[in-house]
């Protein structure tokens, strides 16, 4: 079994530029259509979704403006930060992208956003949802049958894209250390036996049969 992540950060990265967003044009065009959906019409001034992808290439060409996710708010990323640190049992729901969407919002457009510093906080929330995950293996790893509170299934349903690649990368090496154990406890257990009943060609004798 391979402990290789389910995707690198590029893939992550890459998959997460399917995710639609919200532009303002600069230009007057009617719909495009692109290999997946149909796309505009573009009117100036006038928003439009479009793919994380094609808003990209638009605002570097300066023909559009790219409209940020109410969660890339400051006060919005603050709020989540807090109850982040507040609650210990659980993930706070956050977009499945949002590590790769800060990312590219500090790369391509943060110009587009008004209050810069929530671009550190929103770095700071993924810290403190590491740091969640990893209690909640040494939970599982001391008792894995106690799976409540900062237990492993409790935070599933709120864990990103790439957050998921390092859970699988753990689980396989978890996996791969107990087959490990497995297989050379199997192997003593066979020795013992074939020491303690060894195979023997010579006949029992029927006195001992009885």
């Amino acid at each position: 079994m391979s402990t290789r992540p389910t995707f690198t950060y590029e893939e992550t990265d890459f998959i997460s530029q399917d995710i639609l967003v919200e532009i303002t044009p600069h230009f007057l065009r009617e719909r495009d259509q692109l290999v997946t959906a149909e796309y505009g019409p573009f009117r100036p001034n006038v928003p439009v979704v479009v793919p994380l992808w094609v808003a990209l290439a638009l605002k570097q060409s300066g023909s559009c403006t790219i409209e940020l996710d109410d969660w890339f708010k400051l006060e919005n990323i603050l709020a989540t930060q807090e109850r982040e640190k507040t609650d210990a049992k659980q993930l706070q729901i956050l977009p499945r992208c949002y590590v790769e969407q800060a990312r590219t919002v500090s790369k391509y457009w943060l110009e587009d956003m008004p209050q810069q510093s929530g671009m550190a906080s929103s770095l700071d929330i993924l810290s403190l949802r590491k740091q969640k995950l990893r209690q909640s293996f040494r939970k599982l790893e001391q008792k894995l049958e106690d799976i409540d509170g900062l237990g492993f299934l409790s935070l599933q349903p709120e864990i990103s894209n790439l957050e998921l690649t390092l859970i699988r990368c753990f689980s396989c090496a978890s996996m791969e250390m107990s087959t490990a154990m497995f297989s050379n406890w199997s192997l003593r257990v066979i020795q013992n036996c074939n020491s303690l009943f060894p195979s023997s060609k010579t006949p029992i004798p029927c006195s001992e049969k009885m």
